[in-house]
């Protein structure tokens, strides 16, 4: 849901710079991308995460499963980042709904 924040040009979620992340490929080669890291005044905005599990739940976009003995979730990514802009658009300022 990070990335849905940050698509959507949440305030308050990310620092205003980059930095250089460097990826290495399995052949070796090195792959300069821009970074921005998570830094909210906000506090762990991902603590609020849990608000968007029964909405995805109810509209069919995640299940609940188990993986080994855990509990997990799986999400359609697509519909997930749908409804979770749509309620941001609503009230992008609220660092309670993501």
């Amino acid at each position: 849901m990070h990335g849905v924040e940050e698509w959507n040009n949440i305030p308050m979620r990310l620092t205003d710079a980059h930095h250089k992340l460097i990826i290495l490929t399995s052949k070796g080669e090195r792959i300069e991308r821009p970074l921005r890291q998570i830094n909210s005044p906000l506090g762990d905005v991902s603590q609020n995460y849990d608000k968007m599990f029964e909405p995805l739940i109810y509209k069919g976009i995640a299940k609940k499963g188990l993986i080994g003995d855990a509990e997990s979730v799986l999400c359609d990514a697509v519909g997930m980042s749908n409804l979770t802009t749509s309620l941001l658009e609503l009230n992008p300022n609220d660092g309670s709904l993501c």
